[in-house]
């Protein structure tokens, strides 16, 4: 905390396994002594990019809203580790002289009733109410008249250590996905029964692939034009990975996965099945060797994602088609086997069954709305052979020709999979 010693009114409850306690704080010390949860990862870039997007997003929409005279919040939840809080029951209720006698009160009710001190050594960080504070953090800063106001703060305790920080992270997403849609990137910072979240985090906390700036920190799925140091965007790496755990044995649907987190040994499972992809494009494919061996900020990932076209596994799009068919090919064989079949596609954007489809060469830009009809053929290539007319009608109608003066790219394995066999029908 910034302003020292604080005193509040509050209520003491029990929810579950949770103890908190009901409070009133002035908007202004909301403001200088609450920070946001980026203090839930360890991890600094992921924790500098929540609090980036926090201030970036609705911070000047919610402070011109707290300038409005009916404004209104509900309450906000904020976790409190370190210091020395202290709880004090009010306990000795009595009438105001001539008001009527209150009813029987009961012990426990009596003792809910008190007030909570803080030291001002406490570390406050909201866990629901984000956007919220942020909007406060704008309006106070340009002097709006709000800083007397009430607020409606629900406190709970947290621990600084790893099983703390994985139950207020559980928390925070749990709050939050009851309420409202979480952003993906929401979830992937902080959630901890989403096994592709999970994962992610891990990755880049862990693997030398992901470290070192290669792994965009973006709000989407897609790369900014200019970067060329990244080999993909955070929020790509979440789509890829639900592309091979959909897959993985166990057969889990989308929402098991996102909610229910498995046991440790099952989710050490899924980060080797996403290590054992990625560790396969490694050694099948050179340029990306290239690219992981070599220090971020030299040419390598600017070659591979060139203006001309480039590699397609250095587009996010390219990377989640190629997943997608290693994770069906899993089926019939393990991990790095479906990478080394492949390992035998084309890879030059400016290649047919991409040039023109996927990638526009006269605008020079990506075309992701024919990803299904790239996979189809993807698979086709790989010998797929169902629906093949229908297929080629498709492919033309995409390359604006006539289909008489079409063909579609020569088939170089007969290895796929019977269509009953295979995971989807597409991406």
């Amino acid at each position: 905390m910034k302003d020292g010693a604080l005193i509040v009114p509050a209520l003491r409850g029990f929810f579950g396994d949770w103890v908190y306690y009901s409070c009133l704080m002035k908007l202004s010390d909301l403001a200088h002594n609450v920070d946001f949860a980026e203090a839930l990862h360890p991890n600094r870039g992921l924790s500098d990019w929540i609090q980036r997007r926090l201030e970036e997003a609705r911070g000047s929409e919610i402070a011109q809203y707290l300038r409005s005279e009916q404004r209104f919040f509900n309450s906000l939840v904020v976790a409190v580790y370190g210091g020395d809080p202290a709880w004090y029951e009010a306990g000795d209720i009595r009438p105001v002289v001539g008001a009527p006698d209150l009813p029987q009160i009961s012990e426990e009710t009596r003792f809910s009733i008190g007030f909570l001190s803080l030291s001002g050594r406490e570390r406050l960080f909201a866990v629901d109410g984000q956007h919220r504070l942020a909007g406060i953090k704008v309006a106070v800063e340009q002097g709006a008249a709000i800083s007397d106001d009430d607020a409606s703060v629900l406190m709970i305790s947290h621990k600084n250590d790893a099983q703390g920080m994985e139950r207020t992270r559980r928390l925070f997403t749990t709050l939050n996905k009851t309420a409202r849609n979480v952003a993906k990137k929401d979830i992937i910072a902080l959630d901890e029964d989403d096994v592709m979240a999970v994962c992610v985090r891990r990755l880049i906390d862990e693997h030398p692939y992901f470290t070192d700036g290669r792994i965009a920190l973006n709000n989407t799925s897609n790369l900014h034009h200019d970067d060329q140091k990244s080999f993909t965007s955070i929020v790509n790496l979440y789509d890829v990975l639900l592309a091979l755990f959909r897959v993985h044995p166990s057969r889990k649907k989308k929402k098991q996965l996102q909610f229910n987190r498995p046991a440790p040994a099952d989710l050490d499972r899924y980060y080797d099945l996403a290590v054992s992809f990625f560790e396969a494009l490694v050694e099948n494919f050179p340029p990306l060797a290239h690219y992981m061996r070599a220090d971020v900020g030299d040419d390598a990932c600017a070659k591979l994602r060139a203006a001309s076209g480039g590699h397609i596994l250095f587009r996010p799009i390219g990377l989640l088609l190629y997943a997608r068919l290693a994770a069906e090919l899993h089926h019939m064989m393990d991990m790095p086997q479906s990478v080394q079949v492949i390992a035998k596609l084309p890879t030059s954007l400016t290649a047919p069954p991409y040039v023109n489809v996927l990638w526009n060469k006269r605008q020079g830009r990506m075309q992701t709305d024919n990803d299904v009809l790239v996979f189809r053929v993807l698979r086709y290539m790989l010998g797929d052979s169902d629906g093949e007319k229908q297929l080629s009608n498709d492919y033309a109608k995409a390359l604006d020709l006539p289909q008489s003066q079409v063909r579609l790219p020569k088939q170089i394995s007969k290895i796929w999979p019977a269509r009953n066999n295979s995971a989807d029908a597409g991406p």
